[in-house]
């Protein structure tokens, strides 16, 4: 894998041939690739079509459907899974990550299966429940897995409120450290002086936020 930026990118072979740079995101539910011209050229089938929600919650792109496609990690592991293919997904990720970025890898290639990230060696790892060996430094942490996406309980105090129980995503696919959405419960204030302005690229254009 990569780390660029905030992002992880592991590179996968579409169909054993084809490299694929894709953002290890686990705030999406499913693996989605921005072009499908590299579909036509192997002629593999899309089957239906979906509409995606941006992460901004306003935008949305229709996605094709393409099942079980053959897909090859870059130390040899295969796979076939379920792909959203759009048809042509203009991102600024390029501009970001000085990388070409051709997709996210979703949270639907981990079912069943335990993930280890490795910043230091940049390695991400698939284990298998029944292979894990915890590491020494190894610490619990109380989650819960809603729609294929892992979330931890956390207390947050905004301009010197009382503290605040919130769920937190843990969202592989950010760039920015922490994000709170001041909506989601009524003792999160804002402080008096903020800067407005754009804070992140998601699927379907800009993140406003302060």
């Amino acid at each position: 894998m990569k780390y660029e930026q905030g992002f992880i990118i592991a590179k996968v072979f579409l169909d054993g041939v084809i490299p694929l740079n894709l953002i290890f995101d686990t705030r999406a539910e499913n693996t989605v690739i921005f072009d499908r011209i590299m579909f036509d050229l192997l002629d593999i089938p899309l089957n239906g079509t979906i509409l995606i929600l941006g992460a901004d919650q306003n935008s949305y792109e229709l996605g094709h459907i393409a099942r079980r496609v053959p897909l090859q990690f870059e130390k040899g592991q295969k796979t076939a899974m379920d792909l959203i293919i759009l048809n042509d997904l203009n991102t600024e990720f390029d501009n970001l990550i000085d990388e070409d970025i051709d997709g996210i890898l979703g949270a639907n290639f981990l079912l069943g299966a335990l993930v280890q990230i490795d910043y230091v060696g940049k390695v991400l790892r698939i284990i298998r429940p029944d292979f894990f060996k915890k590491p020494r430094s190894f610490k619990k942490q109380d989650s819960s897995i809603v729609r294929q996406r892992p979330f931890i309980e956390a207390k947050i105090c905004l301009n010197e409120s009382e503290p605040v129980d919130i769920n937190l995503l843990l969202d592989t696919g950010a760039s920015i450290h922490l994000l709170i959405d001041d909506y989601s419960h009524p003792d999160l204030i804002m402080p008096d002086t903020v800067i407005d302005g754009r804070i992140g690229t998601v699927l379907g254009g800009e993140l406003g936020g302060f």
